[in-house]
């Protein structure tokens, strides 16, 4: 019992002492001017519940300074400026800020699958995947740094929709080119370009002429732009790949070449939009006013790919080209265009071989009364 009443004031006071665990030294909160005993009693539990929250602070991490201490690390370690905004936009911005800065070792698997069932429950399969990823590499970092005794975050399985992804088929392309180009749209060039080429967002913003072999017939793509890292020479699984420019394209693109164009000179209109990332929303507004599925702009890319696939170009063609490194991506373009089940079914014959003579059979049958085995 920490608490006395103090006659002479006509008031309780409550204090609790204990040794702090590292320096061994007692320390005291005391508390003076309580009117009643239970309320007393109630200060007491509030001091020693103080002094072993600040004790534990010293010996133990929060979850806000082993975040920070992460995300140092990732930042020491040349990862891309998106990459290492990516690991702070989902713990720091969602998970420190649902979960509380509580305790580090206060983190427990069944909290963790509360976090994703509570408040992370209207994000789709592949954010919530993400989001279970960077928890994993922050838990096996604090599991390294000797922060937690055992990793917390759980085996969980986000069940992915069937649906796959609509892009254009060859018609629809040609409608909104056709009509992007009629009406002067200062997105034409951008338009086409990924369509033709199947170019990631970035990569495309970051073209220069010096990329384009119109002798050839070949553009490399060496290079990409983000708004947080900048133009960088590497694209995003980090190799280079070549892509066959087609004759169409090289025509629209001769046409805009400058003449005293530059290696350094890009190759397309850099957009205010486009810089701030707006290029879905502006091929969403278009595609909508032509009557057309309201696409993103990622989605020319898939056109591009179910396109060749339809066209007879071999599926490690259009891998090659458009620079996926496994067979996973591609069966998605397989599955869009069909492919995987193209003629699946042309071996199978319900019908009778003698579907005519068996017709007069049954009739002769009918008009005799005989049966089929007679």
């Amino acid at each position: 019992m920490s608490y006395k009443f103090n006659r002479t004031k006509g008031t309780y006071e409550a204090w609790v002492v204990q040794r702090n665990p590292i320096t061994k030294k007692p320390e005291t909160i005391r508390r003076k001017g309580i009117s009643t005993k239970s309320e007393a009693v109630r200060v007491e539990a509030q001091i020693r519940e103080l002094l072993s929250n600040k004790f534990k602070r010293e010996l133990v991490s929060t979850l806000q300074t082993c975040v920070k201490l992460f995300l140092d690390e990732k930042a020491g370690a040349g990862l891309k400026n998106k990459t290492v905004s990516g690991y702070a936009d989902f713990l720091q911005a969602v998970f420190v800020r649902e979960v509380g800065d509580v305790f580090i070792d206060e983190i427990t698997d069944d909290r963790i699958r509360s976090f994703f069932t509570q408040y992370y429950s209207d994000r789709q399969p592949r954010t919530k995947k993400n989001g279970l990823n960077h928890l994993r590499q922050f838990f096996q970092f604090c599991l390294r740094k000797g922060f937690v005794k055992s990793d917390p975050v759980p085996q969980l399985h986000f069940r992915y929709g069937s649906k796959i992804k609509q892009g254009l088929n060859e018609k629809q392309l040609k409608l909104l080119l056709s009509e992007a180009k009629n009406l002067q749209s200062k997105w034409y060039l951008i338009w086409v370009t990924a369509a033709y080429t199947g170019m990631r967002s970035g990569e495309l913003f970051a073209l220069t002429w010096r990329q384009i072999d119109f002798d050839n017939g070949k553009i490399i793509v060496d290079r990409m732009w983000t708004s947080k890292d900048g133009y960088t020479d590497r694209t995003k699984n980090g190799g280079h790949r070549m892509i066959d420019l087609p004759p169409a394209l090289a025509l629209e693109l001769r046409a805009n070449l400058p003449r005293n164009a530059v290696q350094s000179d890009f190759v397309l209109p850099h957009l205010r939009a486009w810089e701030k990332g707006e290029q879905a929303k502006e091929i969403r507004r278009f595609t909508s006013g032509l009557g057309l599925p309201m696409i993103r702009f990622h989605d020319l890319r898939a056109s591009w790919a179910t396109l060749l696939l339809t066209n007879g170009v071999a599926a490690t063609v259009v891998m090659a080209m458009g620079g996926w490194h496994d067979l996973k991506t591609m069966n998605k373009y397989l599955r869009l265009a069909g492919l995987d089940v193209d003629g699946a079914q042309s071996r199978i014959d319900l019908r009778s071989p003698d579907h005519s003579e068996r017709r007069l059979v049954v009739a002769r049958i009918l008009d005799t009364g005989s049966s089929v085995s007679d």
